[in-house]
């Protein structure tokens, strides 16, 4: 039997005494990792064949009982060597919640990161040593951003926007005029040069405060979806904004004069995002259902005005999108996703590529859904979080 969990299974028992419905007995399984989509024996049965949805063939020679264990033995061997090449990228990982909410890293080499708890911790990115936690939180902390200085760092708890100032011990903090009959807050972002903050809630609204000095005063707050909003992210230019919502809709917004462009999409996103550079959008996809049975990440690229095109699609396996982030230099980006994986990306900027496909350059496998991740000021290093509350850091070659 071929399975989408990406299982090659061989069953027997069938044929056993007596009459009536029995369990059959699986007598072999491997483990490939993308849906398998079909399989087929050799004339004599001493091999057997199977293609994945990822385009590529696999076959095993099952002639005798020694030769199955072999060839589970040499199955065993390559998954031991994916792993053992994963651990040498791996700088920490330890367990900091019950589950990761989310993720970020100032330009101060600070990791602050927030759980399922009534709490912030930041830690020190480069060894993971705690330096600081923050307990007086009003409700469960649901994101963390640090504003590019690193001084500042703005967090969503329930309807408010809290922003500390770190360090300080504990650190003082300053409560922004909030939503709180709009809904909870779901994602924050600074825009570059650290003058503007946005936030947007589960009902669909979004507020903009700027800062003059010390303070930060309402600028504008808009309701521009009828549903959640999971993503949010400025342009460059500190003028554009890009919001992700439930109802299928990337939409670009520019704050100066009030129009709105949509990204049409026929997937479900929770995450898209800026390259740095402004030029680019990378957009996940995070729905498995019988008309998209696998997720794929896309880039699409800004021609001019509201114009954008299709620069490339990354086909994923198996496994929702959940974040996904531009590295500093914008060579790569990086997607995690629900199947517990990690993955890195390139080739939106091959010459006159239009609608081509993407490279997935690295793969790491963590086992439990990953809910978000963040990379180092300079691009060295990618941190994620999951759902059983760990945190795991590797070095990028």
């Amino acid at each position: 039997a071929a399975c989408s969990d990406g299982t090659v299974r061989l069953w027997v028992g069938f044929e056993g005494p007596g009459s009536g419905i029995n369990h059959l007995d699986e007598v072999l399984k491997f483990t490939l990792g993308a849906p398998v989509v079909d399989l087929v024996w050799s004339p004599d049965g001493s091999v057997l064949v199977a293609g994945d949805a990822g385009g590529t063939i696999w076959a095993w020679r099952l002639t005798e009982v020694s030769q199955v264990d072999s060839v589970i033995a040499t199955q065993v061997a390559w998954l031991t060597a994916t792993a053992e090449a994963e651990a040498s990228n791996l700088e920490y990982s330890l367990q900091v919640f019950n589950e990761i909410s989310s993720l970020d890293w100032s330009v101060h080499r600070f990791l602050a990161v927030a759980g399922n708890e009534n709490r912030i911790i930041i830690l020190d990115a480069m060894t993971a040593e705690l330096v600081l936690e923050i307990t007086d939180t009003q409700a469960e902390v649901s994101v963390v951003d640090w504003h590019p200085e690193g001084h500042l760092l703005a967090t969503g708890q329930g309807s408010v926007v809290r922003i500390y100032d770190i360090p300080g011990d504990p650190p003082n903090y300053t409560d922004l005029e909030h939503l709180s009959d709009k809904g909870v807050i779901t994602d924050l972002s600074f825009s570059s040069d650290g003058e503007q903050l946005v936030a947007v809630t589960d009902e669909g609204y979004l507020q903009i405060w700027r800062r003059s000095g010390n303070i930060w005063s309402y600028y504008l707050e808009k309701r521009v979806s009828s549903s959640r909003i999971f993503d949010v992210d400025w342009h460059v230019d500190g003028e554009k904004l890009l919001t992700v919502s439930e109802d299928s809709v990337v939409q670009i917004w520019d704050t100066t004069i009030g129009w709105e462009d949509s990204v049409d999409l026929w997937y479900t996103s929770e995450s898209a995002t800026w390259s740095p550079d402004g030029n680019f959008i990378a957009i996940g996809d995070h729905n498995i259902d019988i008309y998209s049975p696998w997720p794929f990440v896309e880039v699409r690229e800004n021609v001019g005005g509201n114009v954008f095109r299709n620069r490339g699609q990354g086909i994923l396996a198996s496994g929702k999108i959940n974040e996904i982030t531009w590295s500093p230099d914008e060579d790569i980006f990086a997607t995690v996703c629900s199947d517990g994986t990690v993955r890195l990306w390139t080739g939106y900027d091959r010459p006159d590529q239009e609608g081509g496909r993407l490279d997935e350059i690295i793969k790491f496998t963590l086992g439990v859904p990953v809910i978000d991740l963040v990379w180092s000021p300079d691009g060295s290093v990618l941190v994620a979080g999951d759902a059983d509350g760990y945190i795991w850091a590797w070095a990028i070659p």
